[in-house]
């Protein structure tokens, strides 16, 4: 009951997206396990299902930030703000520059309508 998911096959249609200049398309990913672990997507602050703070995958790699592409089409470069663990992980995401950036501490950058 938290969200309708549409189809999983296409993305979100970009009519749902509310600011797309604002919002995150794709960006460096991954995750600190036992190693470094290359990830797929880049996860909100908050899980939309439950609210919880979720453990950051966007990766600050290129001399401590992040190319992102945004998804109005314009890719900007990103520094690493925030991180934090949860301790589901062995290693901390901070030594692998692994976080979020910006100072709201929100999901605003993931928003759809």
């Amino acid at each position: 009951g938290f969200y309708l998911v549409e189809s999983d096959e296409g993305g979100a249609l970009f009519d749902r997206i509310r600011n797309p200049a604002e919002t995150l398309a794709f960006c460096d990913a991954a995750f600190a396990g036992a190693a470094l672990i290359e990830y797929s997507f880049a996860e909100p602050r908050f899980a939309p299902t439950t609210g919880h703070r979720a453990d950051p995958s966007i990766h600050f790699r290129h001399r401590g930030g992040v190319n992102v592409a945004w998804c109005d089409g314009h890719v900007d470069r990103r520094r690493l703000s925030f991180t934090w663990s949860s301790g589901l992980y062995t290693d901390d995401p901070g030594s692998y520059e692994i976080g979020w950036f910006g100072a709201r501490d929100d999901n605003h950058f993931f928003d759809l309508n």
